[in-house]
Order: C-alpha cells, then structure tokens, then sequence
C-alpha cells in the first residue's frame, strides 16, 4: 500500500478508536508481519491463496464481533448480507 503499511494503518485505526474489524490478505505471508498486525488490533490474517472456508469462517467470526447499526446493513449489496446472516 503506498505511503503506510497495513500495520501501521492498523496501529492509527486502533489508536483512534475504530472498532470496525481489520482482516489482512496478503501475498507475503511472514509470521513476524501476521503477530505486528495481530499485536495490532487486526482481526484477522488471510495468506493467499486462501480457500473459501477460510475467507467465510474469518467474515463470519468478524461479523460475530462488530454488528453494524441497521442503516449500515441497508447500505450493503445483497450478497453481503447473506453472507452475514449464514456465515
């Protein structure tokens, strides 16, 4: 990402009190990039190629945690929604 890396990005979110649940996906797995953004406040680290099951069960732990207000869910395309409703 140019300009900031996703840590960092994760460290300004959490230090300025955004709740919304940060999921990485990236090329270049290492383990030290995955604890920095954990340690971070991210909710999740996907390494591609990742599987569905992996992608849904990670969403669905994610949408577990933060429920969004219902003028957000009205906002979301349709397919989304499912995904929420039976992850």
């Amino acid at each position: 990402m140019p300009g900031m890396s996703g840590v960092a990005l994760q460290d300004h979110l959490t230090a300025n009190g955004h709740s919304t649940p940060v999921i990485f996906v990236t090329a270049y797995p290492e383990e030290s990039v995955r604890a920095r953004a954990l340690d971070a406040g991210a909710f999740g680290f996907l390494s591609k190629p990742f599987t569905e099951e992996s992608l849904i069960e990670c969403l669905g732990r994610a949408l577990e945690h933060y429920r969004p207000k219902p003028e957000i869910v009205d906002r979301w395309p349709s397919g989304l929604l499912r995904l929420a409703l039976f992850a």
